[in-house]
Order: C-alpha cells, then structure tokens, then sequence
C-alpha cells in the first residue's frame, strides 16, 4: 500500500491475518516465493525478502548508485536463485537469494522499467519492457539484448511470457492489449485496441494450462 506496509489477509475468513512494516517508501511491487516468503519493493528503491511466519524481513537490498525506486519497475525470480529487478532509470539488477549480493547490473531503456518477466523455459533469458517504447529480450548473464520488440505510438506498461516461452503478450499505456512472437517481432500477431482504453494495463497474466502442451496462437472471435 501507499502506507508501506504490506497486508497478508485469511481468504477463508475474509479478516486481515498480519500487518508486515518496514518499508519507508510506498511498496510497489510484490512477489511471492515458496510457501513462507514475499520479496518486496518500494518507491526508494529498497528490496526487502520476508518470511511470512514470523513477519520479519531479515535483509534489505539496495543498489545506493542513484538509481531511484522500483516504483514503475518490476521484481520476480528467474529460476530459484536469482531476483531480477527494474528500476526508474533503466537499470535492471540481478540480486543472490543466496547471498543477497548484487550479481550483474545493466542499462536497457532510457527511462523507467516497467515490467520484467524471465523466460518459463530458461532462466537465463529475462524480458523487459519500459517508458522508452521497448521490449527486449535480453541474456541475464552478459546483459545483451538478443531481441527487440517497439511498440509503435504507445508505451508498454506490463507484459507476460506464454508458457511456451515463444510468444508474449505486452499491455500498453493506452490500454491495448499486443500479441507477439519472438520469432517474427517486427508486428504483433493481433493486437485488442479497446482491450482497457483509455486507461493503462497495468497487470497481465496467462492462464496456467492443464496439460504440459503449449497454447496455439489464440483466435479471435469475428465480429458480425
């Protein structure tokens, strides 16, 4: 919440279990790992990992190099070791769960990151998207972009990886909705124009499918 405090509610009771504080700046972002944990980040740039029985958070990361908050950006894990996270001024940083030692930073857009997502089938691959107009595909490891995807006329706020890793689906700020392939990036596949408009996407995410075979393309319904 803006109060930088994070709420863990009882869903079967409907009645807020715990109250976990320690942020300073206004929680923007959350992921949760494993059964007991939650990583955290605010608007000063302040990445906190919890454990959720105790409510404590033990360690606090931090770049300190200026970069700014987590506010427009992400945070998730690539693979069970790793945290990713984006910040306003285009960094992304890689952080040890481990350790909780930073592994590798790197600039990709010129201006905020707003979403990074790591590849379902290699952790290795990460991508971002940002207020720069683009997305790319890039290798944590060395920090180069293998694929770049520009959105035309808008900026992508948010984006989720099929779980065929081939394909990813990108919100933009003026509440479209682009399907693309990595493959052939120069276009989207299809794309919803009205999918939120005028407001922004700000969160995306594929239906987990049953079966382990990966999704087609999706069709879309024509109109009359």
């Amino acid at each position: 919440s803006t109060q930088s405090s994070i709420n863990l509610w009882d869903l079967k009771r409907r009645h807020l279990k715990a109250t976990l504080s320690g942020h300073r700046g206004m929680v923007t972002c959350l992921h949760r790992y494993g059964d007991n944990g939650i990583i955290s980040g605010d608007s000063l740039g302040v990445i906190r990992i919890w454990d959720i029985k105790s409510g404590m958070s033990g360690r606090e990361l931090m770049l300190g190099n200026g970069e700014g908050g987590v506010y427009w950006g992400k945070l998730t894990l690539s693979g069970p070791e790793r945290i990713v996270a984006g910040y306003n001024n285009g960094v992304v940083g890689v952080w040890s769960m481990k350790t909780s030692e930073i592994c590798q930073t790197f600039t990709l857009h010129e201006g905020g990151v707003t979403d990074v997502s790591p590849s379902p089938k290699n952790p290795r691959l990460l991508a971002s998207c940002g207020m720069d107009g683009k997305v790319f595909l890039c290798d944590l490891e060395t920090g180069k972009s293998a694929t770049t995807i520009k959105v035309k006329g808008d900026v992508p706020t948010c984006l989720s990886y099929s779980v065929d890793a081939l394909h990813v689906a990108i919100g933009t700020q003026r509440g479209s909705i682009l399907y693309y392939s990595w493959i052939n990036p120069a276009e989207p596949l299809y794309k919803i124009v009205d999918a939120h408009s005028p407001y922004p996407v700000t969160a995306m995410s594929f239906q987990s499918p049953k079966s382990s075979s990966a999704p087609s393309t999706p069709s879309r319904t024509k109109k009359s």
